[in-house]
């Protein structure tokens, strides 16, 4: 009986699709759309950790549009020199973005230079709480230090298409796009080299003690993707956004780096807000724990000793 009902189902299936072939095709072209949405934002952000300047600023929102600008009007091919220029300018506002200064309020504070600072939900409501676009944490600059491996990335979401108001592309308006949000998992491999920030369980508010710093093990940056760029003027239909570029194409209300509304007077983190756009995904971040590091400890150790001997 299960066989029978099974061969009917198919063969009503059957059927449909060739009274109606468009339909599976839609059904799969649909599939695809969502599987090369993800694919082009996880080649875009494998160019920004393996600095391929050339591929990553061609299908970067930022640079197309500096691009246009600077022409007055249409998006042209971007140009190496200017690639490399868009490049340097994205790394310095990321470079500037991390910057952790001395914490207020804590003996003995010291400014910790390049480091991601503050990442866990429960840190939300401190003065320090930097809203990150998502390229810092594959940023070269800031994830490559001390010779660290290349960050592990995978693709783990994508949404909808929805529409996103963009401003800075044409001026004294808000334009709406088409677009996708895409999460990548970014992992470094190495806890000797991966970048450091404030552990979990660290509180923020003033007292006597130093905070607790740990690398970050992993963590999920939302990228968004935009389509329908060529009625707009752009040589290409879609690129990723880079909220860091200075001048770049932000979503509407939309802001990263400190928020001036943050302080000791709140008691709580700002409600999530609902509007989609390109972050750290909250609840995200985790940390290296001393168990999964010490094989990586102890291996140092190894190739320091190894070094000592030779010399």
């Amino acid at each position: 009986m299960m066989a029978r009902s099974t061969g009917l189902i198919i063969f009503l299936i059957s059927a449909l699709e060739l009274a109606c072939p468009s339909l599976g095709r839609a059904a799969s072209s649909g599939i695809q759309s969502g599987h090369d949405i993800s694919r082009f934002a996880l080649q875009y952000a494998q160019a920004l950790a393996h600095s391929q300047i050339d591929t990553w600023a061609a299908a970067d929102l930022g640079c197309l549009s500096q691009a246009g600008a600077a022409v007055g009007g249409t998006s042209p091919k971007l140009k190496a020199e200017r690639a490399r220029h868009c490049w340097d300018e994205t790394l310095q506002s990321h470079t500037t973005l991390v910057e952790q200064q001395a914490e207020a309020g804590v003996f003995n504070a010291t400014g910790r230079g390049v480091g991601l600072g503050l990442l866990h939900d429960r840190h939300r409501a401190t003065e320090h709480w930097k809203e990150y676009p998502p390229a810092v944490f594959l940023s070269p600059p800031i994830v490559l230090q001390d010779q660290a491996p290349i960050p592990q990335l995978t693709v783990v979401g994508t949404s909808p298409k929805q529409r996103f108001a963009l401003s800075h592309i044409q001026e004294g308006s808000l334009v709406s796009v088409p677009g996708h949000a895409v999460d990548i998992k970014i992992v470094y491999p190495d806890p000797l080299t991966a970048p450091l920030a404030l552990r979990a369980e660290e509180v923020w508010w003033g007292n006597g003690s130093q905070r607790h710093f740990g690398p970050v093990h992993e963590v999920v940056a939302r990228f968004i993707v935009v389509t329908g760029l060529r009625k707009l003027g752009f040589p290409t239909d879609r690129a990723v956004m880079n909220e860091g570029f200075p001048g770049g194409p932000l979503i509407a209300t939309t802001h990263y780096g400190l928020r001036p509304g943050n302080g000791r007077k709140f008691d709580q983190a700002d409600p999530v807000q609902d509007i989609v756009k390109g972050e750290l995904v909250p609840g995200s971040a985790q940390w290296w724990e001393r168990t999964d590091a010490e094989p990586f400890i102890r291996a140092a150790l190894k190739r320091a000793a190894q070094h000592v001997r030779e010399y």
